[in-house]
């Protein structure tokens, strides 16, 4: 009885630590939305990947002038150029861009997209594994896709997306404090060829992303985007916060 007790008593510094599994990762019922607050579009380090960690990104200063973005699920039936995308059960549009998808209850998987400004639409014949449901700590995936898409003539895509559950601790943004935290690093390789103009623009973006089980949508995003175009490369930035 004594040996019992002392495992217990040294067992219950962990009680409570238990890694988070997470299954409602961008399940997005139609009429739900989610708003994304631009905090920096400066790089900001990931921190520590491993088990129960802490990461604070309560002073990232957010960006003046500060932008939103919010994401909503429309009923596929009523999305501009759903005609094209007969399969999609989940249409997503941030009210500038639409994404079409087929959602499953262990993936999301991206059928293509269209921007009114540009009138660009682009096609996945092999669709993009955007989300594997349920995720957890040292979960990982990568799949291969392919685009076409129609800007100045029919041109042809592909890439490789890469996913790890990398950490998972507690995270403090700018507006809360979040436990019991996965974080989900991806990885993500383009090549776009615009056949009419024979060019070529290369993408490198990598992302982290930190889920707390609770909302579908993540509570904290890290995005570097490095693009491409004639050999010469421009990197991007961005830090988000869930409002």
């Amino acid at each position: 009885m004594k040996k019992i007790y002392l495992v217990i008593l040294a067992l219950m510094p962990f009680i409570g630590w238990a890694q988070p599994t997470i299954t409602n990762m961008e399940v997005m019922p139609v009429g739900s939305t989610y708003t994304l607050l631009k905090d920096s579009s400066m790089g900001v380090n990931s921190g520590s990947s491993g088990a129960n960690r802490t990461w604070n990104f309560g002073s990232v200063i957010p960006s003046i002038p500060s932008t939103n973005s919010t994401t909503t699920s429309i009923l596929p039936s009523t999305a501009t150029y759903i005609d094209s995308f007969p399969t999609a059960n989940l249409v997503l549009t941030n009210g500038t861009q639409f994404e079409y998808y087929m959602s499953y209850a262990d993936s999301l998987q991206l059928l293509g997209s269209y921007d009114p400004t540009s009138t660009i639409v682009s096609y996945y014949p092999n669709p993009e594994k955007s989300v594997q449901r349920p995720f957890t700590y040292l979960s990982n995936y990568s799949d291969n896709f392919t685009r076409h898409y129609y800007f100045n003539g029919v041109n042809r895509g592909g890439g490789n997306i890469t996913t790890t559950a990398d950490a998972w601790g507690t995270i403090t943004t700018p507006v809360a404090t979040y436990s019991n935290c996965l974080r989900v690093k991806i990885s993500q390789f383009e090549v776009d060829t615009l056949i009419s103009i024979s060019f070529v623009d290369t993408i490198y973006s990598y992302t982290y992303a930190w889920f707390d089980g609770v909302h579908f949508a993540p509570v904290f995003t890290i995005d570097s985007v490095i693009n491409i175009v004639a050999g010469n490369p421009t990197t991007y930035y961005s830090v988000f916060h869930l409002t």
